[in-house]
């Protein structure tokens, strides 16, 4: 009788042991995109002009975003599938890169190519990609908040693509600059 409570005892502590080292999907999604994401901060004088996170979208990260987005959204097969699909077409030809830009300064928050704010230059083993657009997205939704965890209080959600002219075989970086400094950020495939 005492064996067999012993023996009951100790599966009990093995179970909840195991349970508890498989780490939730979404801490697993969260580390994932942590070592994705990289940040540069740009000072100014006294002050922080931008804190930029950005999240370069290879396969493996669209791949987790996908999936993350499955588990969340909990969309049909064919909509997750045809999202993975269009997610990877783009992969193909452009450099994509999300990223979440927050500044202090009251005329700090444009991004492109211009003189008037903040200028982006991608290089893919150091040759310069053409910038196809900068997008705002100025209301993300709470699927996008949740998928992006870059995004904070203080700052905005902008999606970045470049146009894959040479694909990159060892690594990318993103160049930020403005009259306020610059800074880059690296990201070794």
């Amino acid at each position: 009788m005492i064996a067999r409570s012993l023996a009951r005892a100790g599966a009990v502590a093995l179970a909840f042991v195991l349970l508890s080292a498989a780490a939730p999907p979404r801490k697993v999604y969260l580390q994932q995109h942590a070592q994705a994401t990289r940040e540069v901060r740009v000072r100014w004088h006294f002050t922080t002009a931008m804190i930029l996170r950005a999240t370069l979208l290879t396969e493996p990260v669209r791949r987790e975003l996908a999936a993350e987005r499955t588990r969340l959204a909990s969309p049909t097969d064919a909509d997750a599938d045809a999202w993975l699909a269009r997610s990877l077409d783009a992969e193909a030809s452009t450099y994509e890169v999300v990223f979440a830009a927050g500044s202090g300064l009251d005329d700090a928050d444009e991004f492109g190519n211009g003189d008037g704010g903040w200028t982006l230059t991608l290089l893919a083993d150091g040759v310069e990609q053409p910038m196809l657009d900068v997008r705002h997205i100025r209301k993300p939704t709470p699927l996008q908040r949740a998928l992006f965890p870059q995004l904070d209080l203080w700052s905005e959600l902008w999606v970045a693509r470049f146009s894959k002219n040479t694909p990159a075989q060892r690594d990318v970086t993103l160049r930020l600059g403005s009259g306020y400094g610059h800074g880059e950020l690296r990201w070794d495939l």
